[in-house]
């Protein structure tokens, strides 16, 4: 299996490897550093934050193409004390700016994830673009203490991969200040991914596999692949990708959704029109346009039912933003609710109108006529 290094590892092993030719000046200034790759936090068994971050291990003697990192754990009554009893544990000040990620327990998330936003905002040399992920482990340590053959800096490595399943639409995509911001919209709810770690024999897998769905700061319930899918559908962010059902595939060429809001006997109706351009790339069976197009909608208004039957049953959120929209289109009524959220989530009813376009069946398995 291939190992993976990123641009950001990457570029710290050119610096360490030109350092001789440089001066001892930047040789000192990296190896004097503890350049943090990424963080995890977790609750110890009496409560307290236990904070754990991968660092890059970086020497100007060494001139190896594979980079590695050492693991330290520290536990304090606070996030910044848990920090600053790190410095001691590591030996050198902790530089933050190439971070790439923050994995959370779901302890950590149910308790709320306030702390931690607010931490990462005001911290300088935090980005505040870095994503935090959900560990699907009891706790977030687990991922970084598993052996992961595929990733030779496991933060840097697990940020491509999901970086990866962002693009293809299979990933929500989320940066602190951007969940900052929705928690604190109207609607108080922002999605993260969620990170599972699967073993195949000797060797751990790290991976994106659904959403987490926070309220008010706080984990209120999770997604499955599926429903996240037609969750950024429904945010109109399906810019690529590809939908699979038992016998066809589709690569996404396009994908456009827009929302209009109508009230009507003391409902709101948010309508979902989706325009969808796709192409098939694989089937297992012969069937006609008009039969695909259909198994396509039908296939379409069963997960957004799913996904809304989740939204209005079985996630006290408002994940979806319909309070956000409401806000946009209907400000003057808006002004008006007391609880913005809570008023339009319970007076809502949503539709879809998906408009699908099958481009092209040249790259298919069995070309379609």
């Amino acid at each position: 299996m291939n190992k993976r290094i990123s641009r950001g590892c990457a570029l710290l092993l050119i610096l360490a490897m030109l350092a001789p030719l440089s001066g001892c000046a930047v040789a000192d200034e990296l190896e004097s550093l503890g350049i943090v790759a990424g963080a995890a936090l977790d609750y110890d068994e009496q409560g307290n934050t236990m904070l754990t971050v991968e660092v890059i291990n970086v020497s100007s003697h060494d001139s190896s193409s594979s980079a590695t990192s050492s693991i330290f754990t520290s536990v304090g009554e606070s996030l910044a004390i848990a920090n600053e009893k790190l410095l001691t544990l590591v030996g050198r000040p902790l530089y933050w700016a190439h971070a790439a990620l923050f994995l959370i327990s779901r302890d950590v998330a149910r308790d709320g994830i306030e702390e931690l936003i607010q931490y990462i905002i005001r911290k300088d040399e935090i980005r505040i673009s870095i994503p935090i992920y959900l560990a699907d482990t009891p706790t977030a340590k687990e991922m970084f203490e598993a052996k992961h053959p595929a990733y030779t800096i496991l933060s840097f490595g697990l940020r491509d991969t999901v970086n990866a399943a962002k693009e293809e639409s299979m990933c929500v995509d989320m940066p602190t200040f951007e969940l900052y911001d929705e928690l604190c919209s109207p609607s108080k709810s922002g999605v993260i991914p969620l990170i599972e770690m699967v073993q195949i024999g000797d060797e751990t897998l790290l991976q994106p596999n659904g959403s987490a769905v926070f309220s008010d700061f706080k984990l209120a319930g999770e997604l499955d692949d599926k429903q996240t899918n037609y969750y950024i559908m429904s945010k109109g962010q399906l810019d690529q990708g590809v939908l699979i059902d038992t016998d066809f595939s589709y690569e996404v060429q396009s994908s456009k959704t827009t929302v209009k809001v109508e009230e009507s006997d003391g409902k709101i109706e948010f309508i979902y029109d989706i325009h969808l351009k796709l192409d098939l790339i694989h089937a297992r069976r012969q069937a006609s346009k008009e039969e695909q197009l259909q198994m396509i909608y039908d296939d379409m208004f069963k997960h957004f039912d799913d996904l809304t039957q989740t939204y209005f049953e079985e996630i006290d959120a408002d994940f979806m933003g319909l309070a956000n929209i409401y806000r946009v289109q209907k400000n003057k009524q808006y002004k008006l609710l007391e609880n913005p959220s809570k008023m339009v989530k319970d007076n809502a009813v949503v539709t879809i109108r998906p408009l699908i376009e099958i481009l092209s069946y040249g790259k298919a398995e069995g070309e379609q006529k």
